[in-house]
């Protein structure tokens, strides 16, 4: 049996004059200022390979592709060539790491949820456009040529 005066060691606190007193938690360093640009830098270091976020308008319904891809040039071409009616590409973004490209995409997908017309076919206005424009640093290629790879 259990003798009820016996005294058990404790790990986290102690006994004084019948009491438990709990050990003051341990002190931690303070947390080191977080560096966006920084952390940014290293990972593109560690991932150079860059990703493109691009927006092609169907120049008959003006609905605009909110897209990505790792090879602008290819994906642009197969978008273009396949389609049955004109399209054109009003932007670019070449965003590194190619990880926040995706991330980049899904945000935008998000955001304009409310504008969706089917899969990632947007019903975007001129302000919008301008918005992404100013945010994002689209680019606009004169040609399908002038696309990166």
């Amino acid at each position: 049996m259990c003798d009820p005066n016996e005294k058990v060691p404790l790990i986290h606190g102690r006994i004084v004059d019948g009491t438990v007193e709990p050990e003051p938690p341990p002190k931690l360093p303070p947390p080191k200022p977080w560096d966006a640009a920084k952390r940014l830098r290293a990972l593109r270091a560690l991932d150079p390979v860059p990703g493109y976020v691009y927006l092609l308008r169907c120049d008959v319904s003006g609905v605009v592709k909110i897209g990505v891809t790792l090879s602008a040039k290819q994906r642009v071409k197969g978008l273009i060539g396949s389609a049955p009616t004109p399209r054109t590409v009003l932007g670019l973004a070449t965003i590194r790491p190619r990880g926040l490209a995706f991330r980049i995409e899904r945000n935008l997908h998000s955001l304009f949820a409310d504008r969706r017309v089917h899969g990632e076919w947007f019903r975007l206005t001129a302000a919008d456009l301008d918005f992404l424009g100013a945010h994002l640093g689209f680019a606009v290629p004169k040609s399908v040529a002038d696309l990166p790879r």
